[in-house]
C-alpha cells in the first residue's frame, strides 16, 4: 500500500513521474490511495472484527 498523498519529492515532476510508474509499473504488486481512503479502509475493517 503506498499513501499517494505522503510521498514528497523536491521535484514536482519527478513525483509525478514516480507516481505514474508506480500505478503502471507496479500495479500488480501494489495499490496507491491517499491516507484518508487508507485510514477508512482501515477503521472499516477494524469495525467488522468486532
Amino acid at each position: 500500500m503506498l499513501a499517494a498523498d505522503a510521498v514528497c519529492s523536491s521535484s514536482d515532476e519527478t513525483h509525478d513521474a514516480m507516481m505514474t510508474l508506480y500505478g503502471q509499473r507496479f500495479d500488480q504488486h501494489l495499490d496507491v490511495a491517499t491516507v484518508d481512503q487508507i485510514l477508512h479502509n482501515w477503521n472499516l475493517s477494524e469495525l467488522m472484527e468486532r
